[in-house]
């Protein structure tokens, strides 16, 4: 469900900027020529991909390269185009190529947008491509335009509504990124991810799902996982550990990753982490006692002694009362 989404998000933006700019006369024309508009629209948004995925063809998804990609399907349109001059039937599906699908695509996951010139792909990652908060209103604007083109309002309406929901992610995010920094302070090395829900295709969602974030902090010692709602919330954590030892932060294919000694290296679950005496502590676990670490000079360290135990019970009350 997610992957058909993905590609109907290509057809559906690139359709309606192809029905905006071309079927400017739509209180005449017929429903074969309306249906024409959607059918060459949409094969605009997925001809990237059918001359190549992004992952495997880097030049299929050039912003350089699209004006030349849409060459056959413009000269294939004319046929039923006529009345349409041939620069502005070209510039019409280069301009749904680029944002229908490149565009698109930037907002979700990796795409490398100036090959030949460059071939780093790059990503804003603000949206899960297949996002039913923006499909199905385009589609119901498709639909309205098809059964009656004298509702183009309707296709502007929608395009307006998916706009703002892209731009609200976009703020979303930013103020995501800086309460995870805020909530886990850490060591100078460490990366965090904000992403959506999930990257995963096979899952299947609820609508509701998709109103959330995705978010990791990966440190030489620490690793934490969780999600924040799109719309303000309090973070919740579904994996949040300490390590004893130092693991190298690895970076694969946009993938931050900590690597450890070994499959099998021992961490400490954490159940809380506050500022006592304007130091760094952390409240941990493993399954049969309790560890106190601080964090010096950039390194967390364990810490022991009558200092262990006055920590331990100032922390635990603090967590009571946060229960």
């Amino acid at each position: 469900m997610v992957l058909f989404g993905h590609v109907l998000t290509h057809m559906l933006v690139s359709a309606s900027l192809v029905i905006l700019i071309l079927d400017r006369n739509s209180n005449t024309s017929t429903i074969r020529r309306r249906l024409f508009f959607i059918i060459s629209g949409s094969i605009a948004g997925v001809l990237p991909d059918i001359l190549g995925p992004g992952t495997v063809y880097t030049w299929s998804h050039s912003i350089f390269l699209s004006p030349i990609l849409v060459i056959p399907l413009v000269l294939v349109s004319r046929i039923v185009y006529k009345d349409k001059s041939l620069i502005r039937v070209w510039l019409s599906f280069t301009t749904a190529l680029i944002i229908g699908h490149l565009l698109v695509d930037y907002l979700g996951h990796e795409v490398a947008l100036f090959f030949p010139l460059s071939k780093m792909e790059i990503s804003a990652s603000i949206l899960l491509l297949g996002d039913p908060w923006i499909w199905l209103p385009l589609a119901v604007g498709v639909l309205i335009v098809f059964i009656s083109p004298k509702r183009l309002l309707v296709l502007y309406t929608v395009l307006i509504i998916v706009f703002v929901y892209t731009g609200l992610r976009v703020c979303s995010k930013v103020n995501t990124e800086a309460l995870i920094k805020s909530l886990y302070p850490d060591q100078s090395s460490t990366q965090y991810v904000v992403i959506p829900r999930t990257s995963n295709l096979i899952e299947e969602l609820n609508p509701l799902d998709w109103l959330s974030w995705s978010f990791e902090v990966i440190g030489e010692y620490r690793v934490i996982t969780g999600s924040v709602p799109l719309f303000g919330g309090s973070a919740n954590t579904n994996f949040n550990v300490i390590f004893p030892h130092v693991g190298i932060i690895t970076n694969v294919n946009n993938i931050v990753y900590r690597k450890g000694s070994s499959n099998t290296e021992q961490y400490f679950s954490v159940n809380y982490e506050t500022y006592y005496n304007q130091q760094h502590y952390i409240l941990a676990n493993d399954s049969t006692h309790e560890l106190v670490f601080a964090l010096l000079d950039d390194k967390w360290i364990e810490v022991n002694g009558q200092l262990k135990e006055t920590l331990i019970t100032y922390m635990s009350m603090k967590l009571i009362d946060k229960r």
